[in-house]
């Protein structure tokens, strides 16, 4: 699973808390699930568009997505990914 938002409830608004809550969901069934996320604090909209732009430009040579494993990607994470 993708997500660039911030981690937290309120400074990422209902994507972080959908985004974890799937998580759970398929965890409890049995899934093996990886969040692949930054490690940035919230900011301003603009500066922390700016990094979740970049974060998702890294993604492309990110090897935990090389392997073809279906993705989950959140908002418009994952939209420089590689077309199959």
């Amino acid at each position: 699973m993708v997500s660039s938002w911030p981690h937290g409830s309120i400074a990422g608004s209902g994507v972080s808390v959908s985004a974890h809550s799937i998580e759970r969901a398929l965890k409890a069934k049995g899934w093996d699930v990886e969040f692949i996320k930054p490690r940035f604090p919230a900011g301003g909209y603009l500066a922390t568009s700016a990094k979740r732009f970049f974060f998702n430009l890294r993604l492309r040579s990110d090897n935990r997505i090389a392997d073809g494993a279906p993705i989950a990607a959140f908002d418009f994470d994952g939209f420089f990914f590689l077309q199959a």
